[in-house]
């Protein structure tokens, strides 16, 4: 009886310290782990809205607009049509802005890149002196390769891995007979899609990861440079094993042993949407490359 009563009262004790402790937990990081359940909702409602935009159009409509842009940016020669350029991307992106945020580092580093090139463009040695037309010129080139990364950005987000794979199966089908790989092509290239999103999300997680256990003392996603190791070899192996696990699916699923996919459930239809947005590039791209070559811009 004295033992029953003895291991009851160490029960007691014990669920009154397990109660105290998750109290004191919850008391400590309550606040975080409301914000990391509003942010994984959030998430959830980002992706699902992804998916809902992913099938608004056929991923050739998208590609074929967005080499229509970006040759109609890559055309303008002046300051003007720059300009003008840059209000189109702008009212472009406006709507698509959620897709731009997970690549702002990059953005922001490639824009640092552009100041540092203008500034060396206009170094001039002899006579000692700053040649304001070579730096205009390199800002004018560097900023136009801006535009049209940022008008391809939003790609990743518009169309899924699956999609971009059907689109290229379809449209190469005719190369078959050529003895083309186009099933090897069309996975190669969704392979990419799927890994680039993947990629940075693998970065910030170590990132957050270093910054909470204290080997940081920057905000959550972004790490010093004097502490990149903390993060990158971690990222490494991660990588490592990302690519392992991957190779091993492919070989399973007998990827390589031949060309031919499997047949997809759902074959891709141009629609009335894909063709109000093809045309609407093509109609921009028309007036700037006139505008261009008339020297109006």
């Amino acid at each position: 009886m004295l033992r029953s009563a003895g291991t009851a009262g160490a029960s007691r004790t014990e669920g009154a310290t397990r109660t105290e402790g998750a109290a004191c937990a919850e008391g400590t990081s309550g606040a975080p782990v409301a914000a990391a359940g509003a942010h994984s909702a959030a998430s959830k409602r980002f992706e699902a809205a992804g998916r809902f935009e992913a099938r608004l159009f056929d991923p050739r409509a998208l590609l074929a607009a967005y080499m229509l842009l970006a040759a109609a940016v890559l055309q303008q020669r002046g300051w003007a049509g720059a300009a003008v350029a840059s209000a189109l991307t702008a009212a472009l992106l406006w709507p698509l802005r959620r897709y731009l945020r997970p690549y702002a580092g990059a953005v922001k580093a490639y824009a640092l890149l552009i100041f540092i090139m203008t500034a060396l463009a206009g170094i001039r040695l002899q006579p000692p002196g700053f040649d304001t037309a070579a730096a205009s010129l390199t800002l004018l080139r560097l900023g136009k390769l801006l535009l049209v990364m940022l008008l391809g950005l939003p790609l990743l987000g518009l169309t899924t891995p699956l999609r971009l794979q059907q689109a290229i199966e379809q449209s190469l089908a005719w190369t078959r007979r050529l003895r083309v790989p186009v099933h090897s092509i069309a996975l190669t290239v969704a392979l990419v899609f799927r890994f680039i999103p993947l990629l940075a999300a693998e970065w910030h997680r170590f990132a957050r990861i270093a910054c909470a256990r204290g080997k940081t003392n920057s905000r959550p996603g972004s790490v010093p440079p004097a502490m990149l190791k903390a993060v990158l070899i971690p990222f490494l192996l991660s990588l490592l094993r990302l690519a392992d696990g991957v190779a091993d699916a492919l070989e399973a699923r007998g990827f390589g042993s031949r060309d031919e996919g499997a047949a997809p459930g759902t074959r891709l239809r141009f629609t009335r949407a894909d063709a109000i947005l093809v045309m609407a590039a093509l109609v921009l791209f028309i007036c700037l490359f006139l505008a261009a070559r008339s020297g109006t811009l």
